[in-house]
């Protein structure tokens, strides 16, 4: 078979399979999707691991931690990004947009970031006064099958403490801002200045 005749048929394949999920059943199509899936997990070199935002009724730190890692260098590697200052902030935060991805190096090993954006499941009905329903997000990590192994749990550690650093320097140096535009050490200085003077006197 040519090349030609290859592409050609790689190309016919995924409509063949949209055709054969139209004609079967409903309860046939989902056995026929989750068999379509599978042999692409199978055939694909690469593992994916998914890091939503919350879990189960509270949220998930280690998608903080994922953001937070990705902020230093989301701005600079990736093409589509979201910017922000949360309130009272000092500093701009950087993350990934909807469908954006950006790859990282670990251990001599590519590795893929990907964020996601969809409606969170759930009944349309609301009560008066509802806050309306957050969006669902989720980081995606992408590695080959053949390092995951080997690096998938090293990284995620390297992430989670990288990820700590950088808020313990993002909060020190909140800190060291707000006590400078205060001025609370020099008041407080000048105020036991006067009182020590005050105090001298009446000796």
């Amino acid at each position: 078979m040519g090349g030609l005749e290859f592409w050609t048929l790689l190309a016919i394949i995924p409509g063949l399979f949209a055709f054969i999920h139209n004609i079967l059943p409903p309860p046939y199509a989902q056995i026929f999707n989750t068999w379509v899936k599978s042999l692409v997990d199978y055939f694909s070199p690469y593992a994916f691991l998914n890091v939503p935002e919350f879990y189960g009724a509270g949220g998930n730190v280690v998608y903080d931690y994922v953001e937070e890692y990705l902020s230093s260098s989301t701005a600079l590697a990736a093409q589509h990004v979201s910017l922000c200052r949360p309130k009272n902030a000092t500093q701009n935060t950087f993350s990934l947009a909807h469908n954006e991805s950006i790859m990282k190096e670990f251990m001599g090993v590519n590795v893929w970031w990907t964020h996601s954006v969809s409606p969170r499941q759930g009944t349309n009905f609301s009560w008066p006064g509802d806050a309306p329903q957050d969006d669902k997000r989720t980081y995606t990590l992408k590695i080959r099958k053949s390092h995951k192994s080997r690096v998938l749990e090293p990284y995620v550690e390297h992430v989670i403490a990288t990820a700590k650093k950088v808020k313990e320097q993002t909060r020190d140096r909140l800190l060291y801002t707000n006590v400078k535009n205060t001025g609370y050490y020099q008041s407080t200085g000048a105020n036991l200045s006067v009182s020590l003077s005050l105090f001298c006197c009446l000796l």
